[in-house]
């Protein structure tokens, strides 16, 4: 199963590319990188993200961070900063 970050997920394209990459089956991680400052609202797109992935009946586990040095062991990184 893949780990994936996506950078820059807080802005439109992060969150589409979130919910568009949850649907590949084979995806089981993701992480949500944002910046610095902005942990707050980088924890409610996880929270909304989590909500429509469970009501899809999604089991991809999701979290966050502000840090780029976490996206370390991922099988798939997206840049959506920018």
């Amino acid at each position: 199963m893949a780990k994936v970050t996506i950078l820059g997920a807080t802005g439109n394209v992060g969150l589409f590319a979130a919910h568009t990459i949850s649907e590949i089956p084979h995806v089981s991680e993701m992480l949500l990188v944002g910046r610095p400052g902005r942990e707050d609202f980088l924890e409610g797109c996880c929270r909304d993200l989590s909500d429509s992935f469970a009501a899809r009946g999604n089991d991809v586990r999701l979290s966050f961070s502000t840090s780029f040095f976490d996206a370390k062991g991922s099988d798939i990184v997206v840049c959506a900063a920018g």
